[in-house]
């Protein structure tokens, strides 16, 4: 019976190891992919939360000169009134 119990182990234990090695090869192969996913996602996220990228070009310049300082002093309420007001200066389009 111990004889049998540690035969099981050990080829319970290298069937483990070989499962796992091939799921780490895969992942692997894959990382450089999954790397730049990431940082795309990352990227998204950031120009999402960031109020100074909802204004086209040249009012992103001038969004940051004014709004940015406006943030510190502000509450958010108030920011959030001061910044729509902002966007709809600089909104040439439809």
């Amino acid at each position: 019976m111990v004889i049998y119990a540690f035969l099981s182990n050990t080829l319970l234990l290298t069937v483990a190891v070989a499962i796992l090695g091939n799921t780490f090869a895969v992942i692997n192969a894959d990382a450089a992919a999954e790397s730049m996913f990431r940082k795309a996602v990352a990227t998204i996220e950031g120009v999402k939360a960031d109020s100074v990228f909802s204004y086209q070009l040249p009012f992103n310049l001038i969004a940051l000169v004014f709004l940015w300082p406006l943030s510190y002093v502000l509450n958010p309420r108030w920011f959030h009134k001061v910044n729509g007001e902002f966007r709809q200066v600089g909104h040439f389009g439809p």
